[in-house]
C-alpha cells in the first residue's frame, strides 16, 4: 500500500502545479472539504518531515506554500506505512471503547513503527479528550474505560460510525490506516462477521420497504453493530433501562431470529425492543400515536417566533418551514427522550453567515420548554438549516426533471431539494441515498442527476455536484447547465384566501382549477385558513369573574361540548395533556392555548375563546385570554394557527380582546385583524408582481 493516498497525493500534484493557493483554492479544485484538505496537509507534512523533505509552509488566512521541487514519486514508491499522531490517536480510543483488553503497548509500538513511550504519550492524549466527557482509563492487568454509561454507548457509535463506510469500499481503495481500523473493528466482533450483520440491515430495510437517506442509514447500522457487539460481550446496553423505549409490540420476529443464527447467541427480549424502537428515530415510523402534535405545534411557533425577532424576519409566512419544522421536531423529541445521540459534525459544513443562524437558533432554544435540554451540535444544526432554507425561499415553465442524490443525510436533503424547488423550475422526481443509486430503474424519467457527494458517473446522465449548502460556485453551474430559474411567485394557499368572498363549494372548484393549472397533485379543501373559520359566536365567553385554571378550562370545554363538537373524553384529555406535561402552552401575560389530544372526541375542528377581566393563573404564569382548540386532525388547523401567532405579533390583538366589553365585540377585534392581515397580504403580492 502507498505511503500517500489517492486525495493527499491529488493535494501534493495541485501544489506543484500551484506552490503559492490556499486550502480553499485546493478544496474546490479537487471538490473536497476545506477542513478535509487541512488534514491532508498536516499529515502530509507529518510524512514530508519524516523523510527530512521541506514542509508545506502555512500561514495566516489559509495561504500555502511549497517546494514544488520535490520529487513525489519518492514518497509514493515507500512500502512502509507511516501513522500520524492522530490515526494512532483514533485507532488508540477505537481500543479503549470497543477492544480494551487488545490494547497493548508493546504491540502497538511494533504496528505503529515507534517507541512504547510514543505509544503513552499518545495515550494520555486520548485521556484528555476523553476528560471532556467525564470518562477516563483505568489499568487493572489491562485498560478499562470508566464513566456514564450513556456517554459511553454515544462515543460508540460516533468512533464506528465514521469507519462504516469502509465496509463498503473495494480493498484496493483503502489506505493503511483504514485498513488497520477495519481490523480493529472486525477482531472486535469476533466470531461474528460484520458483513454479514450489514447485509441483514439491507434485508430488512428491504423487506420492510423503507429506503432511508444514507447518513440515517449508517446511523441505524451502526447503532444495530453496537448493540450486537453488547449481545456478544453478553454486557447491558444503556437503553435497555428505558421506560419509554422497552414498550409496545415487538415485530420483525422472523427478521430479528435471522440476525440471531448471524450473531450465533440469542438476543434478549429489551435488545429486540431496541432494534424495532431505533427504526421509529428515522422519522418514518412516528405515527400520530406516538406524539402530541398541537403539543408540537406550541414548540415550533414559539421558536419561530424567537427566531423571527433575532433575524428580523416573518418566519411565520413560510408555510414549508411550519410543515418542515413539525416533521423534524417530533422525531428529534423522541430522540431526546431516549438519549439517542446523533454525531455527524455536521455544523463544519455551515458558512460564516449560517453560523449565525447556527448561535441564534442555540439562544432561541433556551428560552423553549421543550427544547431547552439541547446540548447536541448536530440536532441544533438541523434545526438551523430549516431556517437557512427558508430564509432563501422568503429573499427571494417547463420543468426540468432532477434525481437528488445525497450523502449526508435528511437534512442536506430538505435544504437542498427546497433551494431547488424554490429557485429552480425543477421536479426532483427522487431522491436518493448514495447505497441505493446503483439498483435505481427509472432512469429514462432523468434528465440531471444534482448530487452533494462525488459520483462515479456511468449512468450516461448529465451530472451536477453541489455542495449541501448551495454556494456561488454552484449557481453558476446550474446556470451554466442552464437549469432554468422561476420566472414568477405563486403561493397557492394565498389564492384560496383571497378566494373567500366564493361559496365553499365554488371556491373548491376554482381551486382544484387552479391546483391542476399549477400541477399540485392534492387539494385539500378542508384546510382552515382562518381564526374566524374555527370560532362562532357561540364558541366565546366574556367572564367577569374570579376564576383559577381548572374552571377556565371547563368553561372552554364547555362551549364546545354544548354545541356537540367535543365530548366528555376530549375534556378529560386536555386534564390528562396539563397534568403530563405543565404549563407549556400558556405565554405569561399574553394567552393560554389549551388542547387536547387530535381527534379523540373531537367531531369537527373547532375553536372556543374565553376573555376574562380577571387574571387567570397557570402555575406561575397568568393570563386573561383563553383559547381551547380541538383538532380532528394533527394538520387542519395550522393556518389558523399561524393567522393567530400573526396577530398576536403584529396587530397586539391580546391587549386589545383584554379590553373588550362582549361576545360581539371580540369576534369583530378578530375579523377586523384579519382583514387586517389580507389587506397586508394583497400589498406584499402587489409588490412581489412589481419586482418580478
Amino acid at each position: 500500500m502507498d505511503l500517500i493516498n489517492g486525495r493527499m497525493l491529488e493535494v501534493l500534484k495541485f501544489l506543484q502545479q500551484k506552490p503559492d493557493t490556499s486550502y480553499r483554492e485546493i478544496a474546490e479544485h479537487i471538490n473536497a472539504k476545506e477542513r478535509c484538505i487541512r488534514y491532508d496537509v498536516d499529515r502530509i507534512n507529518d510524512i514530508l518531515d519524516l523523510n527530512r523533505m521541506p514542509l508545506i509552509e502555512k500561514y495566516s488566512k489559509g495561504i500555502l506554500k511549497f517546494n514544488s521541487n520535490i520529487e513525489i514519486e519518492n514518497l509514493q514508491i515507500e512500502k512502509n506505512f507511516i501513522y500520524t499522531q492522530k490515526e494512532r490517536i483514533d485507532i488508540l480510543l477505537m481500543l479503549i471503547l470497543i477492544d480494551n483488553e487488545k490494547l497493548n503497548i508493546q504491540k502497538l509500538s511494533e504496528d505503529f513503527e515507534v517507541s512504547r513511550s510514543t505509544v503513552k504519550s499518545d495515550l494520555s492524549l486520548v485521556e484528555n479528550q476523553l476528560a471532556k466527557d467525564n470518562l477516563k482509563i483505568e489499568y487493572n492487568g489491562y485498560f478499562k474505560l470508566v464513566g456514564d454509561k450513556d456517554t459511553r454507548v454515544a462515543l460508540m457509535n460516533k468512533e464506528i460510525n465514521k469507519y462504516i463506510y469502509l465496509f463498503s469500499l473495494d480493498s484496493s481503495n483503502i489506505n493503511n490506516f483504514h485498513q488497520y481500523m477495519i481490523s480493529v473493528i472486525q477482531n472486535a466482533f469476533e466470531p461474528v462477521s460484520i458483513y454479514l450483520v450489514i447485509d441483514w440491515v439491507d434485508d430488512l430495510l428491504d423487506t420492510l420497504k423503507y429506503t432511508l437517506a444514507n447518513n440515517s442509514y449508517q446511523w441505524y447500522v451502526t447503532h444495530i453493530l453496537v448493540l450486537v457487539w453488547f449481545v456478544i460481550n453478553d454486557k447491558e446496553h444503556s437503553l435497555e433501562n428505558n421506560s419509554v423505549l422497552t414498550k409496545g409490540d415487538i415485530y420483525c420476529e422472523e427478521e430479528i431470529n435471522s440476525l440471531e443464527k448471524i450473531i450465533g447467541k440469542e438476543i434478549e427480549t429489551k435488545k429486540r425492543q431496541i432494534i424495532v424502537r431505533l427504526l421509529q428515530y428515522t422519522s418514518k415510523y412516528l405515527t400520530e400515536e406516538d406524539i402530541d402534535f398541537i403539543f408540537i405545534e406550541n414548540t415550533v411557533f414559539q421558536l419561530i417566533e424567537c427566531m423571527s425577532k433575532a433575524v428580523g424576519i416573518d418566519f411565520l409566512e413560510d408555510s414549508t418551514l411550519i410543515e418542515g419544522l413539525m416533521n423534524h421536531i417530533a422525531p428529534l423529541i423522541k430522540r431526546m427522550e431516549n438519549r439517542i445521540n446523533i454525531c455527524e459534525d455536521f455544523i463544519s459544513i455551515l458558512s460564516k453567515k449560517d453560523t449565525d443562524i447556527f448561535n441564534h437558533v442555540q439562544d432561541a432554544i433556551v428560552n423553549i420548554e421543550l427544547l431547552k435540554n439541547i446540548d447536541n451540535k448536530d440536532e441544533i444544526t438541523y434545526l438551523s438549516i430549516h431556517f437557512i432554507a427558508s430564509m432563501k425561499r422568503l429573499q427571494k415553465l417547463e420543468k426540468t426533471t432532477v434525481l437528488l442524490i445525497c450523502g449526508l443525510g435528511y437534512g442536506t436533503t430538505t435544504l437542498v431539494k427546497e433551494t431547488l424547488i424554490s429557485e429552480y423550475e425543477v421536479d426532483i422526481i427522487d431522491v436518493l441515498p448514495v447505497y441505493k443509486v446503483n439498483s435505481y430503474e427509472n432512469w429514462e424519467d432523468v434528465d440531471f442527476i444534482i448530487s452533494t457527494v462525488k459520483l462515479d458517473n456511468n449512468f450516461h446522465k448529465k451530472y451536477i455536484l453541489v455542495n449541501p449548502l448551495l454556494t456561488k460556485s454552484d449557481y453558476k453551474m446550474l446556470d451554466d447547465n442552464q437549469i432554468p430559474r422561476k420566472k414568477m411567485f405563486i403561493d397557492y394557499n394565498s389564492i384560496n384566501q383571497k378566494l373567500d368572498f366564493l361559496e365553499k363549494g365554488q371556491r373548491e372548484k376554482v381551486m382544484n382549477i387552479i391546483g391542476q393549472e399549477l400541477g399540485i397533485k392534492k387539494v385539500i379543501p378542508s384546510t382552515i385558513y382562518k381564526l374566524s373559520e374555527l370560532l362562532s359566536i357561540k364558541n366565546i365567553e366574556k367572564s367577569n369573574r374570579k376564576l383559577d385554571w381548572e374552571e377556565a378550562v371547563n368553561i372552554c370545554c364547555d362551549l364546545l361540548e354544548n354545541q356537540n363538537l367535543i365530548n366528555q373524553n376530549y375534556k378529560n384529555n386536555i386534564f390528562k395533556t396539563i397534568n403530563e406535561k405543565g404549563f407549556y402552552s400558556v405565554i405569561d401575560k399574553s394567552f393560554a392555548l389549551i388542547h387536547g389530544k387530535a381527534g379523540e372526541g373531537v367531531s369537527k375542528t373547532c375553536m372556543s375563546l374565553m376573555v376574562s377581566d380577571e387574571e387567570i393563573c397557570f402555575g406561575d404564569k397568568s393570563v386573561k385570554v383563553v383559547f381551547c382548540l380541538a383538532s380532528k386532525d394533527n394538520k387542519q388547523q395550522i393556518p389558523s394557527l399561524i393567522q393567530l401567532m400573526q396577530m398576536v405579533k403584529n396587530y397586539n390583538i391580546i391587549e386589545k380582546l383584554e379590553k373588550s366589553k362582549n361576545e360581539n365585540e371580540i369576534l369583530e377585534i378578530i375579523e377586523k385583524c384579519e382583514k387586517q392581515i389580507l389587506e397586508y397580504e394583497l400589498i406584499k403580492q402587489e409588490k412581489r408582481r412589481q419586482n418580478d
